[in-house]
């Protein structure tokens, strides 16, 4: 819990830094390193204050049998270990990160500031922005990408301790919490993120992190650790929006606990206290940015983007669906596409399907794709397995026990699914699978409750039971399209790979490993202290633009900055959509003139697209 200490520490200085640096237009190098001994002050008091009464002796022995005594230990250790190496490895080519979180904050760091950015992606605005403003310092004072996993790879290391003290503060027996604490963290779509920069772990180990903040508080320094759970609350929902409803069943845990362990008067100091930081920590900053630019604190007035679901009742149905598929989605399935479209066929003439499409449009019926990726993957077959199987082998031991449910327990179960229907009641988006991590786990501690002990714990198969997920993950995890941990070549040619499949192989994977770059090429002949008008389409990344960072000036293209760009780089739709009128027409303009044109692949479903290049010869009428 002090390691999760220091790290809340980060966070709540990463967001209150970024604000604040921006307010005075210092969001830069200089500005960060002017604040960052707000932050190793802060540290380290906390960590003095928080110093155990008397030191804590752990022979190497005594590691040793623990390491060795707990499979699921030894399969989360080798899983982290190959998260490790795949993420020093390879750049980053998250999905969401790529094409619009790494290029707004660029745009940010640019400015010297936030500020609503023009163009086709509106989910640069409207996402929210806590993980951004973790990265910020990173790229502000090293000028590269390489290092940004540890956003995520720091709370999987820390996911599994607090699982186990927010467990134990749930109820969970003890032996049931040494079991799951090594077994949730290999869910599908956290392990796959923790050497990311998707920002789908964040706000789920934030949420458990405020859950185990409360849970602390019940031991000892009830004051400082509420007053850290209530940080961890508030950066979920900065981290991301979504977790908005998660607010009720912390909320009640949270308050549960400071009546519990605190008088009015403290309860109302540390509320007091934790207000000024947690805001800036919150999606309250956001909203009133969405509420000043589009009228509506989502950003989205009238449902135009299409994200939210158009009916509650068909949101709940068509999110309830995907995330049974993503409790469900096998380790590798290469006829993902042939089945998946078998099951469309097989329902599409459905009432109940067609209206839950209608009011839910991006819902799709599909049992995965061909390996789990980081982008749309949820809890996984592996964890799903292991907790049926708990559940068969509790039902068949006639030693089991009712346990008698506490109030606390009923009242937590009950209002994280309240919170569960209305986060899927509003949700359009898809991905639903990976969106819903925080949620399941929530509903986990709960549960497990139900347990008063593992099957078969002392037995050779029930320690053997515990690698099923680390089995079912590993083949996701080592050939994963982000970050493969074997040779690509060699897996295109090996001889038991069929022909068609292998020119699938390569596209794939060549489409993520250079989608950080993949603009780079383009820039051959254009001169660092030249400006460049990024004319992509909405779902295309700038990031390659702007390298090396903070060399390049890189502009969202519109028709109000047009005549500020030296050069722009764009598809003739994206050229289109961003000036208002016709292809042939803009280059009728004759203000630039066409230097190269080139085939790049941004999407492996889509193929390749035409890029141009375009330098200005005279300022546009």
């Amino acid at each position: 819990m002090r390691f999760a200490g220091l790290w809340i520490i980060w966070v709540a200085w990463s967001c209150a830094a970024g604000w604040g640096l921006s307010a005075f237009g210092a969001l830069n190098t200089v500005g960060y390193l002017s604040s960052l001994p707000v932050l190793i002050i802060a540290g380290t008091l906390f960590w003095r204050k928080t110093a155990p009464p008397y030191p804590r002796h752990h022979t190497n022995a005594k590691w040793l049998r623990r390491l060795t005594s707990s499979y699921a230990l030894t399969a989360w250790g080798i899983i982290a270990a190959l998260v490790f190496f795949g993420a020093i490895a390879h750049a980053p080519s998250n999905y969401d990160g790529v094409n619009y979180r790494l290029p707004r904050l660029l745009y940010w760091l640019q400015e010297n500031r936030w500020h609503w950015i023009e163009g086709l992606d509106h989910r640069q605005n409207v996402s929210g922005m806590g993980h951004e403003w973790m990265i910020a310092p990173f790229i502000a004072i090293t000028r590269s990408d390489r290092a940004l996993f540890l956003i995520n790879f720091i709370p999987f290391l820390l996911l599994p301790g607090l699982f186990f003290t927010a467990a134990r503060g749930m109820g969970m027996r003890l032996r049931v919490a040494k079991w799951w604490m090594w077994v949730w963290p290999l869910a599908y779509g956290i392990t796959l993120q923790a050497g990311s920069i998707g920002n789908d772990l964040l706000p789920a180990t934030l949420a458990l992190a405020s859950l185990s903040f409360a849970s602390e508080a019940k031991r000892s320094r009830p004051a400082l650790c509420l007053f850290f759970s209530a940080l961890a609350a508030a950066a979920a929902t900065g981290a991301k929006s979504t977790t908005l409803p998660l607010g009720l069943p912390l909320g009640i845990y949270w308050c549960w606990v400071a009546w519990s362990t605190l008088s009015p008067r403290d309860i109302i100091k540390v509320t007091c206290a934790a207000i000024p930081f947690a805001i800036p920590c919150s999606f309250l900053p956001l909203a009133i940015a969405c509420l000043h630019h589009t009228g509506h604190w989502t950003g989205d007035p009238g449902k135009r983007s299409g994200a939210q679901a158009k009916h509650p009742v068909a949101g709940i149905i068509g999110n309830s669906i995907e995330i049974g598929c993503g409790l469900l989605q096998p380790s590798i399935l290469p006829s993902s596409k042939k089945i998946n479209e078998n099951i469309e066929e097989a329902v599409e003439d459905e009432p109940w399907y067609q209206w839950t499409k209608k009011g839910n449009p991006r819902f799709q019926l599909a049992v995965g794709g061909e390996i789990p990726i980081e982008e749309h993957s949820g809890v996984g077959i592996g964890v799903t397995l292991l907790l049926l199987t708990a559940v068969v082998l509790r039902q068949l031991d006639r030693r089991r026990y009712a346990n008698a449910w506490p109030t606390l327990q009923w009242v937590m179960l009950i209002s994280t699914l309240v919170a569960l229907l209305a986060f899927m009641s509003k949700m359009g988006t898809g991905g639903i699978a990976r969106l819903s991590l925080p949620y399941l786990a929530i509903s986990l501690l709960c549960l497990f409750f139900f347990f008063k002990r593992m099957p078969c714990h002392q037995a050779l198969t029930g320690r053997w039971l515990q690698l099923i997920p680390a089995i079912c993950l590993l083949p996701a995890l080592i050939l994963n399209p982000n970050r493969p941990l074997i040779p690509i070549d060699a897996l295109a040619n090996h001889p038991s790979i069929p022909p068609a499949y292998r020119q699938r192989i390569e596209s794939v994977y060549q489409a993520y490993q250079n989608r950080s770059s993949i603009l780079s090429p383009l820039l051959a002949n254009i001169p660092l202290e030249d400006t460049i008008g990024f004319a992509g389409g909405g779902n295309h990344s700038a990031l390659g633009l702007f390298k090396p960072y903070g060399k390049r000036i890189v502009l969202s293209l519109t028709r109000s900055n047009e005549n500020s760009a030296d050069w722009i780089v764009g598809t003739p739709e994206g050229i289109e959509k961003r000036v208002g009128i016709s292809f042939q027409d803009w280059e009728a303009k004759k203000g630039y003139e066409i230097v190269k044109t080139k085939e790049i692949i941004s999407l492996a479903t889509i193929g390749p697209e035409t890029w141009h290049i375009y330098k200005r010869i005279k300022p546009l009428q």
